[in-house]
């Protein structure tokens, strides 16, 4: 049916075919999204396939909250968007507060800043310039008429401090939170910035070292500290990114469900908290449709920029844009890079094809032992290797931008992963070290050309980065542990854990020694609980491959002890 009705479509005159293939998609998106968040969707809001560009994220009512606004796109048209043409363009999410046109709006500017100004139109989803749109100011009692906006953009107007502002459009108009362009409070760090890298596998740095992967990479950190033994909290994005951001693990944060709608920092304090709180200027800059300013990684960031699958160059030059434009201010950054998680423009880049031997240009899937336990795949890890590469020509653009503007105490840089890859080698169950390994490298620490064995997880990011920046925090209220070389108290084990409605639940425990894996027979439920009355254990040795459950009973049963304390 789907085959002939594009056929049909496909002979209709362009603007015809436009009308139908929005209305098409907008009737196949209702119908997939009946039971499916529209969180992974942003910017969308609705489930008629609409932004609601008027309407608050996390807000006070329909008035206040987070609002987002198309950032750095051409003009966009009105007419017959499909949801395609949506999820392809580049919004900005800032803080602020709705007015109606012909409203004003009054406020008190002590020190010098930039007042973010958007005009909207309710039900209206393009932007351009348009010549009839006006606002009107008036600071410190002199008027001033500014016209020929753009519609549904941001509007960056510099203001000296010391002002009286009154703000009136003819259109409705979204005032957003003043960014002080003057640093107050003196920091430790000029810049801390975490350069998340979805899906890297660490265990890929047992076939060629980091320096011959990565050398752009091992050349900057190895001024610093690379963690040799670091392990994410969960095996795959959606609680993994929930645990690094609040220090918690799942069942605390309770962000686990694939399709439910839920809310990061419900009722604690997420890591940009921290440092929006501290008088950091914040940014997150995003393309993960997991970590969507709809469910909550707006919270505590001045200006997030997000795209579905954002390219790294459109990454850099948001990094560098802010910084250029609030460089008095000491910033806190976010950014992350899909590259690796899979071929966002269907084929790998052009280099890493010319490089590719024949034999592995082919892209059909490989046999695997289940769904989630998969076999060492040779054609796959080759890509992911070169891929890797890649993105350390990119990062390099960053390492060098930093070195040149910041010294090694004037900066923090922390690059993390939340999981890695089933495929690297031969899995022996669903939380084998092929999935849960990840890097965890940090700049700008006391620690110099050091590499830590010391176990560690990912979890772990938030005190690291409160305790490397001067930030005080109650360590009682996190799960993650600030690691011994740091002068905290540090963990013996990490701890990975799958809470999947539908599916079993799953752990591992890993230590210095060993892997200790833990399942359950009954499935998790809805709410993330599960009956663990029949489970069964596995401990493996991590240096000979061989188990060890009966070999080490004393450690197989203090372990089994702790998983199941830790999942009632």
């Amino acid at each position: 049916m789907k085959d002939k009705l594009q056929k049909v479509i496909h002979h209709l005159p362009k603007t015809m075919q436009k009308i139908a293939l929005s209305y098409y998609n907008s009737i196949g998106f209702r119908k997939s999204h009946a039971s499916r968040t529209l969180q992974l969707e942003f910017p969308i809001k609705s489930k008629d396939g609409s932004f609601l560009f008027h309407k608050p994220l996390f807000g006070n009512g329909t008035s206040q909250g987070y609002f987002t606004q198309y950032y750095r796109e051409p003009e966009i048209p009105q007419v017959f968007l499909t949801v395609e043409d949506r999820l392809s363009l580049k919004t900005e999410t800032l803080k602020g507060r709705l007015y109606q046109k012909n409203k004003k709006a009054k406020k008190s500017i002590k020190s010098e800043c930039i007042l973010p100004v958007s005009l909207v139109k309710k039900g209206f989803e393009g932007s351009y310039i348009d010549n009839d749109a006006l606002i009107q100011l008036k600071i410190n009692g002199k008027k001033t008429d500014l016209k020929g906006l753009a519609i549904n953009r941001f509007h960056y107007l510099p203001v000296q401090g010391n002002s009286k502002i009154e703000l009136s459009s003819s259109h409705d108009f979204i005032a957003g939170d003043e960014l002080g362009k003057r640093q107050g409070k003196k920091h430790k760090k000029k810049l801390v910035l975490v350069l998340f890298i979805d899906g890297f596998a660490a265990e890929i740095l047992k076939k060629s070292h980091l320096k011959d992967m990565m050398p752009h990479t091992y050349r900057f950190f190895s001024k610093g500290i690379m963690f040799n033994n670091c392990y994410s909290s969960s095996k795959w994005t959606l609680p993994n990114l929930a645990s690094m951001f609040s220090g918690k693990y799942a069942k605390k944060h309770g962000i686990f469900h694939p399709s439910k709608e839920i809310e990061l920092g419900k009722n604690y304090p997420v890591i940009s908290n921290y440092f929006q709180d501290d008088g950091y200027l914040t940014l997150h800059v995003e393309g993960g449709w997991r970590l969507t300013p709809s469910y909550g990684y707006c919270k505590g960031f001045d200006r997030t920029i997000y795209k579905k699958n954002m390219q790294e160059s459109e990454i850099l030059a948001a990094l560098f844009e802010h910084i250029s434009a609030f460089k008095e201010r000491d910033n806190f950054a976010w950014l992350s890079f899909m590259d690796l998680h899979h071929d966002m423009n269907l084929l790998p880049d052009i280099d890493i094809q010319a490089e590719t031997p024949i034999m592995y240009h082919s892209y059909g899937p490989s046999k695997i032992k289940s769904a989630l336990i998969k076999s060492f795949d040779e054609k796959k890890t080759y890509k992911y290797a070169k891929k890797l590469t890649n993105i350390d020509f990119d990062l390099k653009r960053i390492y060098d931008y930093l070195e040149d503007n910041y010294s090694n105490d004037e900066m923090l840089v922390v690059l993390v992963s939340d999981h890695g890859q089933g495929y690297i080698q031969d899995s022996k169950t669903t939380l084998s070290k092929t999935r849960t390994h990840v890097p965890l490298m940090v700049r700008g620490c006391k620690n110099k050309n050091t590499g830590s064995d010391e176990i560690v997880s990912n979890m772990d990011l938030l005190p690291i980065l409160l305790h490397l920046s001067g930030i005080p925090y109650d360590n009682g209220s996190f799960d993650g542990t600030l690691p011994k070389i740091f002068g905290g108290e540090g963990r013996e084990y990490a701890i990975t854990e799958t809470i999947y409605p539908g599916e079993p639940y799953t752990a591992a425990i890993t230590d210095a020694e060993n892997e200790f894996y833990f399942e359950t027979e009954a499935n998790a439920d809805d709410s993330g609980n599960v009956n663990a009355n029949k489970f069964k254990i596995q401990m493996i040795n991590s240096k000979d491959g061989n188990d060890a459950t009966e070999k080490n009973p004393e450690k197989a049963m203090e372990y089994k002890k702790i998983i199941l304390k830790h999942i009632r």
